[in-house]
């Protein structure tokens, strides 16, 4: 029996397969936009605190979201950075990230960075160390274990995060790096 590219279980003759991917979506999302109307009882994470400074290089202090999971912890941390060509970008650009990896049991600091060109390196890199330790300075009071941090970056996010990962700078002897 011959089949055209239109036809498949569940698709009517002469419909587009098309039509039967996008019923599956719609229907998909529907039980999305369910759980997220159910309120943060369904929440994949316990606490979303917004625009938190960090720090206040260069005049202009960075910010992040703070993503806790639930439980009791300690749990690991993750900083996560934004793309945007070192110009642009903010931390609701990865949201969904931070999201994910707080239901998943990590503390996240979603953080913002000194951009260009007004700003150039090592800025950038020295806000998301600042932001590691900030983060490792508030342990007690987001339950993480201090001895896992890591980082994950989009874009230009992405060689931020292995810069954090390949430089120890504390700001001054002695400080948390």
């Amino acid at each position: 029996m011959h089949r055209s590219l239109g036809d498949s279980a569940g698709v009517p003759r002469g419909q587009p397969r098309w039509h039967a991917i996008a019923r599956r979506l719609r229907g998909a999302l529907g039980v999305e936009a369910q759980l997220l109307a159910r309120g943060s009882a369904s929440a994949p994470f316990e606490v979303q605190v917004k625009q938190v400074p960090y720090a206040s290089n260069g005049g202009v202090p960075p910010q992040a979201d703070i993503y806790l999971p639930r439980g009791k912890g300690p749990f690991p941390a993750v900083v996560v950075i934004h793309g945007g060509g070192w110009r642009k970008g903010a931390p609701w650009q990865m949201e969904h990230i931070a999201e994910e990896l707080a239901g998943q049991g990590c503390v996240v600091a979603n953080i913002g960075y000194r951009l260009a060109p007004l700003f150039t390196y090592p800025a950038p890199v020295a806000d998301g160390e600042a932001a590691v330790r900030w983060l490792r300075d508030h342990a007690p009071e987001y339950r993480l274990d201090v001895a896992s941090v890591g980082a994950r970056g989009y874009s230009a996010g992405a060689p931020l995060a292995l810069l954090l990962a390949a430089r120890d700078t504390p700001e001054s002897p002695g400080s948390t790096s």
